[in-house]
């Protein structure tokens, strides 16, 4: 079905690792210009993306717009309207390292970026990302309401932020989507 561009994504099962699907992945890639891999998670009160889960190790500033953008196309399909926190240790600048540089480059790029119709701010800590009265806090932050896509600035932080919140946070996942 992905080969007849019949499908919006792919859900892969736990049986077979990732680089099977690889032929399919790269046609789906190049028809909906989705290169990403993300996962749901959710509970009776919260649900968002988490992003990317499967593809980029490192990304660079372009990458995670990239993701944020694709990310938001996702959400569309689901019909959410897109809140993107770029997510880090750091909350708005703060601590500042040169880890968090790229993720604040990010940001700077997608403010300039005239095509981004969603609501979006960064660098965030998830913690803050995911909390109304935390965010409302932040004189300066653009997000209104609670994140619903969490760009993760590498694929480690993602693995191991879903691990944590399936295991010990009482949150179901899905995915890896594609």
């Amino acid at each position: 079905m992905a080969l007849a561009d019949q499908v919006d994504g792919l859900i892969l099962g736990a049986s077979r690792h990732s680089v099977v699907w690889k032929t399919y992945l790269d046609h789906l890639f190049a028809i909906r210009n989705l290169p990403i891999g993300y996962k749901l998670v959710f509970n009776e009160e919260k649900k968002f993306i988490v992003a990317d889960t499967a593809f980029y190790k490192y990304p660079t500033s372009e990458e995670l717009m990239g993701i944020a953008k694709s990310a938001a196309k996702v959400a569309r399909v689901f019909g959410w309207e897109p809140r993107v926190a770029m997510c880090s240790y750091a909350t708005l600048g703060h601590p500042r390292n040169s880890n968090s540089q790229t993720v604040e480059k990010a940001v700077e790029l997608m403010n300039a970026d005239k095509s981004i119709t969603f609501e979006f701010d960064g660098e965030l800590n998830p913690e803050v990302a995911l909390s109304k009265q935390k965010l409302d806090n932040l004189e300066f932050c653009r997000l209104k309401n609670e994140a619903n896509i969490l760009v993760m600035p590498d694929k480690h932080s993602s693995g191991i932020s879903v691990g944590l919140l399936k295991a010990v946070g009482g949150m179901d996942v899905i995915g890896n989507c594609y």
